[in-house]
């Protein structure tokens, strides 16, 4: 099964048919999404048809398997010839039936080929009937579509433009007024601290005054205002004050760290200690009741990255790590640096997750959460976030323990090839 990015969303999905099914190949990994009713359609079981690339090239006839690479070839190459060819698949019985796909790589930064996605229709029977054959090209046109709005969505969560422009409002539209409240703060501060001078030096002139009635009214109004109690409660409210206003900036500060709103979408060298610890205030709220967060930071380097999106990454294993705990515990953050490359590891001492669970907790749509609690998207987009930056997640579990997930980061990028 495809790992690492949100694929095939479910109202896509749910339009497989008997004669039409789904496929998403991870080209750098060889591991393929066959939809249930792709396996279906040739008559096999889920175990019988293993998730992998090889297994699609071994059920092809072998007279259709080097029409079938020469038009992978075409489409991978600099030109993008369209792919959508007819073929021979192999069913469970021995015998062949004819089906026609169609389908769509996307490109990393670089302009390589590192995922595939598409759909296969049955045309057997339209091999025999035109009109039959007609009316499947229809079908198999509005699943392009389908497969497109897909694709189109799948870039928008991978830019995150959703977190981004919420970030962005927020930021904006506090940072404004936080800053005159901050600065009007500063000088109403000044203002009290010369009105308390003012009234000591009256308290300080009322023996002065010779007459008894006047010292009197002045006596009374400063006992019932309680002169004392204002004069030191002020200054509390004052001190209180300042620091919800420093506290509600840096979480602005914060919130723009997260997002990178004032920078645009493009590579560059971030510190990813700034990164966590922005994300990590970013999710106080999930964190401070439950763990206890200890941080032992390593001596590493900027990593040319898209910070938002590593920020993320963090993000999903930092609530994971929450939600893996029962009642209390505890989470460390470890970073460090190897060779070419930089690590930053994410330790609960949660539930842990089984081992055949944590075979397939990259997989799109798959979680071990409850129904409703998860989407099974948040470790999947992950694993696609790192993957697109050239880097490697992985995960070790022991239930009972807690688990680790570490993600590597190439310091740098590979350089642009020229196309």
């Amino acid at each position: 099964m495809i790992r690492g990015e949100e694929f095939l969303q479910p109202d896509v999905v749910a339009m497989c048919t008997s004669t039409i099914g789904l496929w998403d190949w991870n080209i750098r990994t060889d591991a393929v999404f066959y939809a249930p009713c792709f396996k279906e359609m040739l008559g096999y079981t889920e175990d019988e048809f293993p998730d992998l690339f090889s297994t699609f090239i071994e059920a092809l006839h072998p007279e259709d398997r080097n029409l079938v690479r020469r038009a992978l070839d075409a489409h991978f190459s600099p030109q993008r010839t369209p792919y959508a060819i007819e073929y021979r698949l192999r069913t469970n019985t021995g015998k062949y039936r004819w089906f026609y796909t169609s389908g769509e790589a996307f490109r990393d930064q670089v302009g390589k080929p590192y995922r595939m996605i598409g759909a296969i229709i049955d045309i057997t029977a339209g091999k025999q009937t035109k009109w039959e054959l007609t009316e499947c090209y229809e079908e198999i046109q509005k699943l392009n579509v389908k497969l497109k709005e897909a694709h189109d969505h799948l870039l928008q969560s991978e830019r995150m433009t959703f977190i981004g422009q919420l970030a962005t409002g927020v930021a904006h539209e506090i940072n404004n007024p936080i800053g005159y409240v901050y600065s009007n703060l500063g000088t109403l501060e000044k203002y009290v601290q010369d009105v308390f001078r003012m009234i000591e030096d009256y308290e300080s002139a009322e023996g002065a005054i010779a007459d008894e009635g006047v010292r009197a009214r002045l006596q009374a109004a400063r006992e019932k205002l309680d002169i004392a109690f204002l004069k030191e409660d002020l200054r509390a409210l004052m001190v209180e004050s300042r620091e919800g206003i420093v506290h509600v900036k840096n979480i602005v500060r914060d919130l723009k760290d997260f997002s990178h709103v004032d920078a645009a979408d493009e590579w560059y060298a971030a510190d990813l200690h700034k990164g966590l610890d922005s994300t990590l205030n970013i999710v106080h709220n999930e964190i401070k009741y439950k763990v206890k967060v200890v941080k032992e930071y390593g001596d590493i380097v900027a990593v040319e990255c898209l910070p938002s999106q590593i920020n993320q990454v963090f993000m999903n294993l930092l609530v994971n790590a929450v939600h893996a705990v029962e009642k209390c515990g505890t989470i460390t953050v470890r970073t460090g640096k190897q060779d070419a490359e930089v690590w930053v590891e994410i330790a609960d001492t949660g539930n842990g997750i089984a081992a055949a669970d944590l075979k397939r907790i990259f997989d799109p749509f798959y979680t071990t959460k409850p129904i409703g609690q998860g989407t099974g998207l948040g470790l999947s987009l992950s694993y696609g976030i790192v993957q697109k930056h050239q880097g490697r997640m992985e995960a070790q579990s022991e239930v009972g323990k807690g688990s680790v997930f570490r993600v590597w980061l190439p310091i740098q990028q590979p350089q642009t090839e020229s196309v």
